[in-house]
């Protein structure tokens, strides 16, 4: 069974592993005692190739990427607990989120991480474990790799998405860290490699205001023939209720527009205005606003083969990562093991060894 590292030791480790991550390295560093064969998704997702505009060799290039950064990953998280196997699968491919196209870019993917009680596991000598048979996935750790995620993409209103499409535009209600690093929404670790320019930037208030206008002045117009449908007698009623709250909305957004330009280039902020019920682009943050921001086009850096990990995003399905684990009784409690998991890995070290930069 693998011991778990600390200290000195483990960074010597860590760097020796990862000395895999040099432009000529080609072996990935290897998975611990208790791990899964590897597995990845080009055999059963061929697509993936087409939508990434990818080679036979560009994708095992990035297999051998994600099983280094796997290798590391679980090295730094110590041993697997008795009686269970872990497992880490890599996947690529441009459907994991709309409008972020993996041709011409730096490949996309994931590496999706669980936990599997031994019973369901089968064991030979000489080789990896793996499962007896194919069983329900629930993959509660997710790394996502060069892909924008975590700014609450559920929430973003319509006018931000191109063709019902989300195109990394997100907001971001609350930060906080974890073991020093960015945390967003309370559920997403972001890792960047040292020196690098942030994964995003603030939407500025122009640009934010040019999108949100158009939509606001379409709603005001749904308002009025909304009224005019009610009786005459109740219709300067329901105008008071449904259109002139709009109309102020829409009011307050043009006076923002006629600002200077300096002014204009400030960051964008989202609330909900309890006057009127109604959603509104303002210029200044509060406790009821979140913050609109966009992928930084300046983060990738286009000198580094597609294959290389330069970003990766930390989440693990149904807990915060600002909040202190706790299990909930079960017997295998998959989800308190990972939680457990990703406190012990060393994220600094693996932003500072793992990535590319």
């Amino acid at each position: 069974m693998t011991p778990h590292f600390t200290g000195a030791r483990w960074l010597h480790l860590l760097a020796s592993l990862l000395a895999a991550t040099s432009v000529h390295a080609t072996e990935p560093a290897p998975l611990p005692d208790r791990w899964l064969e590897w597995k990845n998704n080009h055999a059963v997702y061929p697509q993936a190739l087409a939508e990434c505009d990818a080679s036979q060799g560009l994708a095992q290039a990035w297999d051998q990427a994600l099983q280094r950064l796997a290798g590391a990953v679980a090295q730094s998280g110590g041993a697997v607990p008795p009686g269970t196997f872990a497992e880490f699968r890599g996947t690529m491919g441009t459907g994991l989120q709309d409008g972020q196209p993996c041709k011409g870019r730096p490949i996309m993917g994931t590496l999706a991480m669980g936990y599997w009680p031994e019973r369901v596991v089968a064991t030979t000598p000489g080789a990896r474990p793996r499962l007896k048979s194919d069983h329900g996935e629930h993959f509660i750790l997710t790394l996502w790799l060069n892909t924008f995620v975590g700014v609450g993409a559920q929430n973003v209103p319509g006018f931000l998405r191109g063709n019902a499409q989300w195109t990394g535009i997100g907001l971001i209600s609350a930060t906080s860290t974890f073991q020093g690093l960015q945390v967003i929404n309370g559920s997403v670790l972001v890792l960047t490699p040292p020196g690098r320019p942030p994964a995003y930037v603030p939407m500025p208030l122009d640009r934010a205001l040019k999108l949100w206008l158009p939509a606001q002045a379409q709603l005001v117009r749904e308002q009025e023939d909304l009224v005019k449908q009610y009786p005459a007698p109740q219709r300067e009623e329901m105008r008071k209720r449904a259109v002139e709250p709009q109309q102020s909305l829409l009011a307050r957004g043009q006076a923002l527009m006629r600002r200077g330009e300096d002014a204009l280039k400030g960051p964008a902020y989202w609330r909900l205005d309890r006057d009127s019920y109604g959603w509104e682009i303002v210029a200044q943050p509060g406790p009821d606003t979140s913050a609109i921001v966009m992928p930084n086009p300046a983060f990738f850096d286009p000198r580094l083969p597609r294959s290389a990990v330069q970003l990766v995003m930390v989440s693990i399905d149904g807990l915060k990562l600002d909040e202190p684990a706790a299990p909930n009784g079960d017997a295998f409690d998959s989800t308190h093991l990972t939680r457990q998991f990703v406190e012990k890995v060393d994220w600094k070290a693996i932003a500072r060894h793992a990535l590319r930069y």
